[in-house]
């Protein structure tokens, strides 16, 4: 798996709630946005990354008082594979048929990281 993380800083009096509501729905989005560009690093397993091989993307506003910041990420398979359509029972599990659910809950866990790493970093 690759990752592309982003820290958006928000500018003074931004609501981060409303950045919050954002990456909520695109966690049930069909096809969510390409909130974050996938950074392709030149000599690594990531050097052919491109938008259209991303599957997944997750965020967390900060947004405490005076830490107006937002961590948003895009994940994607090494290996060039996109999500698709899942066979049979699989695809009844979710709210479509295919199997980008592993790959939002993994850019959402990254980003977690990042959130709690950044508030650490704040005290």
């Amino acid at each position: 798996m690759v990752a592309t993380v982003a820290v958006v800083v928000l500018s003074e009096g931004s609501d981060s709630l409303a950045m919050g509501e954002y990456f909520d729905d695109q966690e049930h989005a069909d096809v969510p946005d390409a909130a974050v560009v996938p950074f392709a690093v030149p000599d690594t397993l990531a050097a052919k990354w491109k938008g259209e091989r991303r599957n997944g993307m997750g965020g967390t506003a900060l947004g405490a008082d005076g830490f107006p910041y937002a961590v948003a990420v895009t994940t994607g398979a090494v290996d060039g594979r996109t999500s698709g359509n899942l066979p049979g029972e699989f695809g009844s599990y979710g709210a479509n048929d295919e199997d980008r659910k592993a790959w939002m809950d993994a850019a959402n866990a990254l980003s977690d990281a990042f959130h709690t790493h950044l508030g650490n970093l704040e005290r």
